[in-house]
């Protein structure tokens, strides 16, 4: 299959990037593992799952500290993603229990698929890839909107105020999904090795800040992503050629691209790529 995207770049990526990373690090203390880590330490657990492998053949290195820093906030912020789409469904189980509706809505679910495939070809992604991951979503978001559901009939409470699942839930749910669509097609799983990628599943899972799924149910929601291909044709919904302009991550990765081949030392390279 061919891939609609370039390598990941061996040389670090612009210096600003690098300086932004750190400086988020140094100034912020959330629950995520890639800002309660330094570089070195991130580096460390890559290293140990195989990241600084050569993809292609198996030799080292081929990825620095900062380019693993990188790779594991592009990780770190699909995470952040998933976490926000699965905070909606405790409204979404607040509708459907204020109005006697059922969890599982078949006809929605479809939809779902449909504008996923949809959204997939867009980014460059391969919708057959992309739909294991979608149901996934979707099975741990009926699971977290049964458990409120539980709850509500034990208690024999449930929450009087809550968003309108039509005009205020759905469409914030959609523009999510477009999101983490993007945040995939940018991350672009299939340029890495199983390993690479495995060395930052506990980065995916600590981000998923949600106590209602276990480590493991958000492991395979992870490796759901790594099994993500690209398309063979990057596509519009409409089937015709993809103009969408490329993103920063696209461009950044391109700019890292040209020094490839380049017989200047890391250092000089990184210093040209600014």
């Amino acid at each position: 299959m061919s891939r609609a995207h370039g390598p990941r770049s061996r040389h670090s990526p612009p210096q600003s990037r690098i300086d932004d990373l750190r400086s988020r690090q140094k100034s912020a203390f959330g629950p995520s593992l890639l800002r309660a880590l330094p570089i070195a330490i991130l580096a460390l657990l890559c290293c140990k799952h195989g990241v600084t492998r050569d993809l292609g053949t198996g030799a080292e290195p081929a990825l620095g500290s900062d380019d693993l820093a990188v790779l594991a906030e592009e990780v770190s912020e699909l995470a952040r993603l998933v976490d926000r789409r699965l905070s909606y469904m405790k409204d979404v189980a607040a509708y459907k229990w204020a109005n006697g509706l059922p969890i599982e809505d078949l006809e929605r679910e479809r939809v779902v698929l449909e504008k996923s495939a949809q959204g997939a070809a867009a980014f460059g992604l391969d919708p057959a890839s992309v739909r294991p991951f979608v149901r996934r979503q979707m099975e741990l978001a009926k699971q977290i909107q049964s458990h409120w559901f539980q709850r509500w009939t034990q208690e024999d409470s449930a929450p009087r105020e809550f968003r309108d699942l039509t005009t205020e839930v759905r469409p914030d749910l959609l523009s999510l999904g477009d999101d983490i669509l993007r945040a995939i097609a940018e991350l672009a799983p299939w340029q890495h090795s199983a390993g690479a990628l495995e060395g930052l599943q506990p980065v995916f899972v600590d981000g998923i800040a949600n106590e209602l799924l276990s480590y493991e149910q958000k492991s395979q929601l992870f490796r759901a992503v790594q099994a993500i291909d690209a398309a063979t044709k990057e596509v519009s919904p409409s089937g015709n050629p993809s103009t969408r302009p490329p993103s920063r991550s696209d461009n950044r990765r391109k700019e890292a691209c040209r020094h490839v081949q380049s017989t200047k030392s890391p250092r000089d390279a990184l210093a040209s790529a600014r």
